[in-house]
């Protein structure tokens, strides 16, 4: 299954490239032809709170009328010292058109600094994915 997005109107640069990505992934999990929405968590197996390493990350897209929207993008960090969990450090909320970042608190989006944060953010989201740092993607698929 291909999934046709939306891009227009987004308050962020999201590149063709990461479309491809999505659609590369959606592929894989047969039961994507009849989904409404589908959620795609990238995980590295090796990233802890002692090591660092690639930082997990969920997007979400959902369907409208034939269409694909992406509805956010989450990097998950590990926050806290003793007993660590992992905690939102960026968010891209496409769909209420806000950005999270930890440490400088909710924004509104469009703004250029945030466009241009999502660009940088996104080069190396995709780095990391041809790199083969997620070895670990699952998809999540709702009817």
């Amino acid at each position: 299954m291909k999934l046709k997005f939306s891009l227009e109107g987004l308050p962020v640069p999201v590149s063709s490239k990461l479309v491809k990505m999505l659609n590369a992934e959606a592929v894989k999990k047969e039961e994507s032809d009849t989904a409404s929405a589908i959620t795609f968590n990238f995980r590295n197996s090796q990233y802890s709170p002692t090591q660092g390493g690639y930082h997990p990350v969920e997007i979400r897209v959902e369907q409208h009328q034939e269409l694909w929207h992406i509805s956010y993008i989450t990097d998950f960090s590990y926050v806290g010292n003793g007993f660590p969990e992992l905690e939102k450090e960026i968010d891209f909320d496409l769909r209420n058109n806000r950005a999270y970042i930890m440490y400088l608190g909710e924004v509104p989006m469009p703004d250029s600094e945030i466009a241009s944060f999502y660009g940088v953010w996104e080069r190396n989201f995709m780095s990391y994915w041809e790199m083969g740092c997620f070895d670990q993607i699952e998809i999540s698929v709702e009817h």
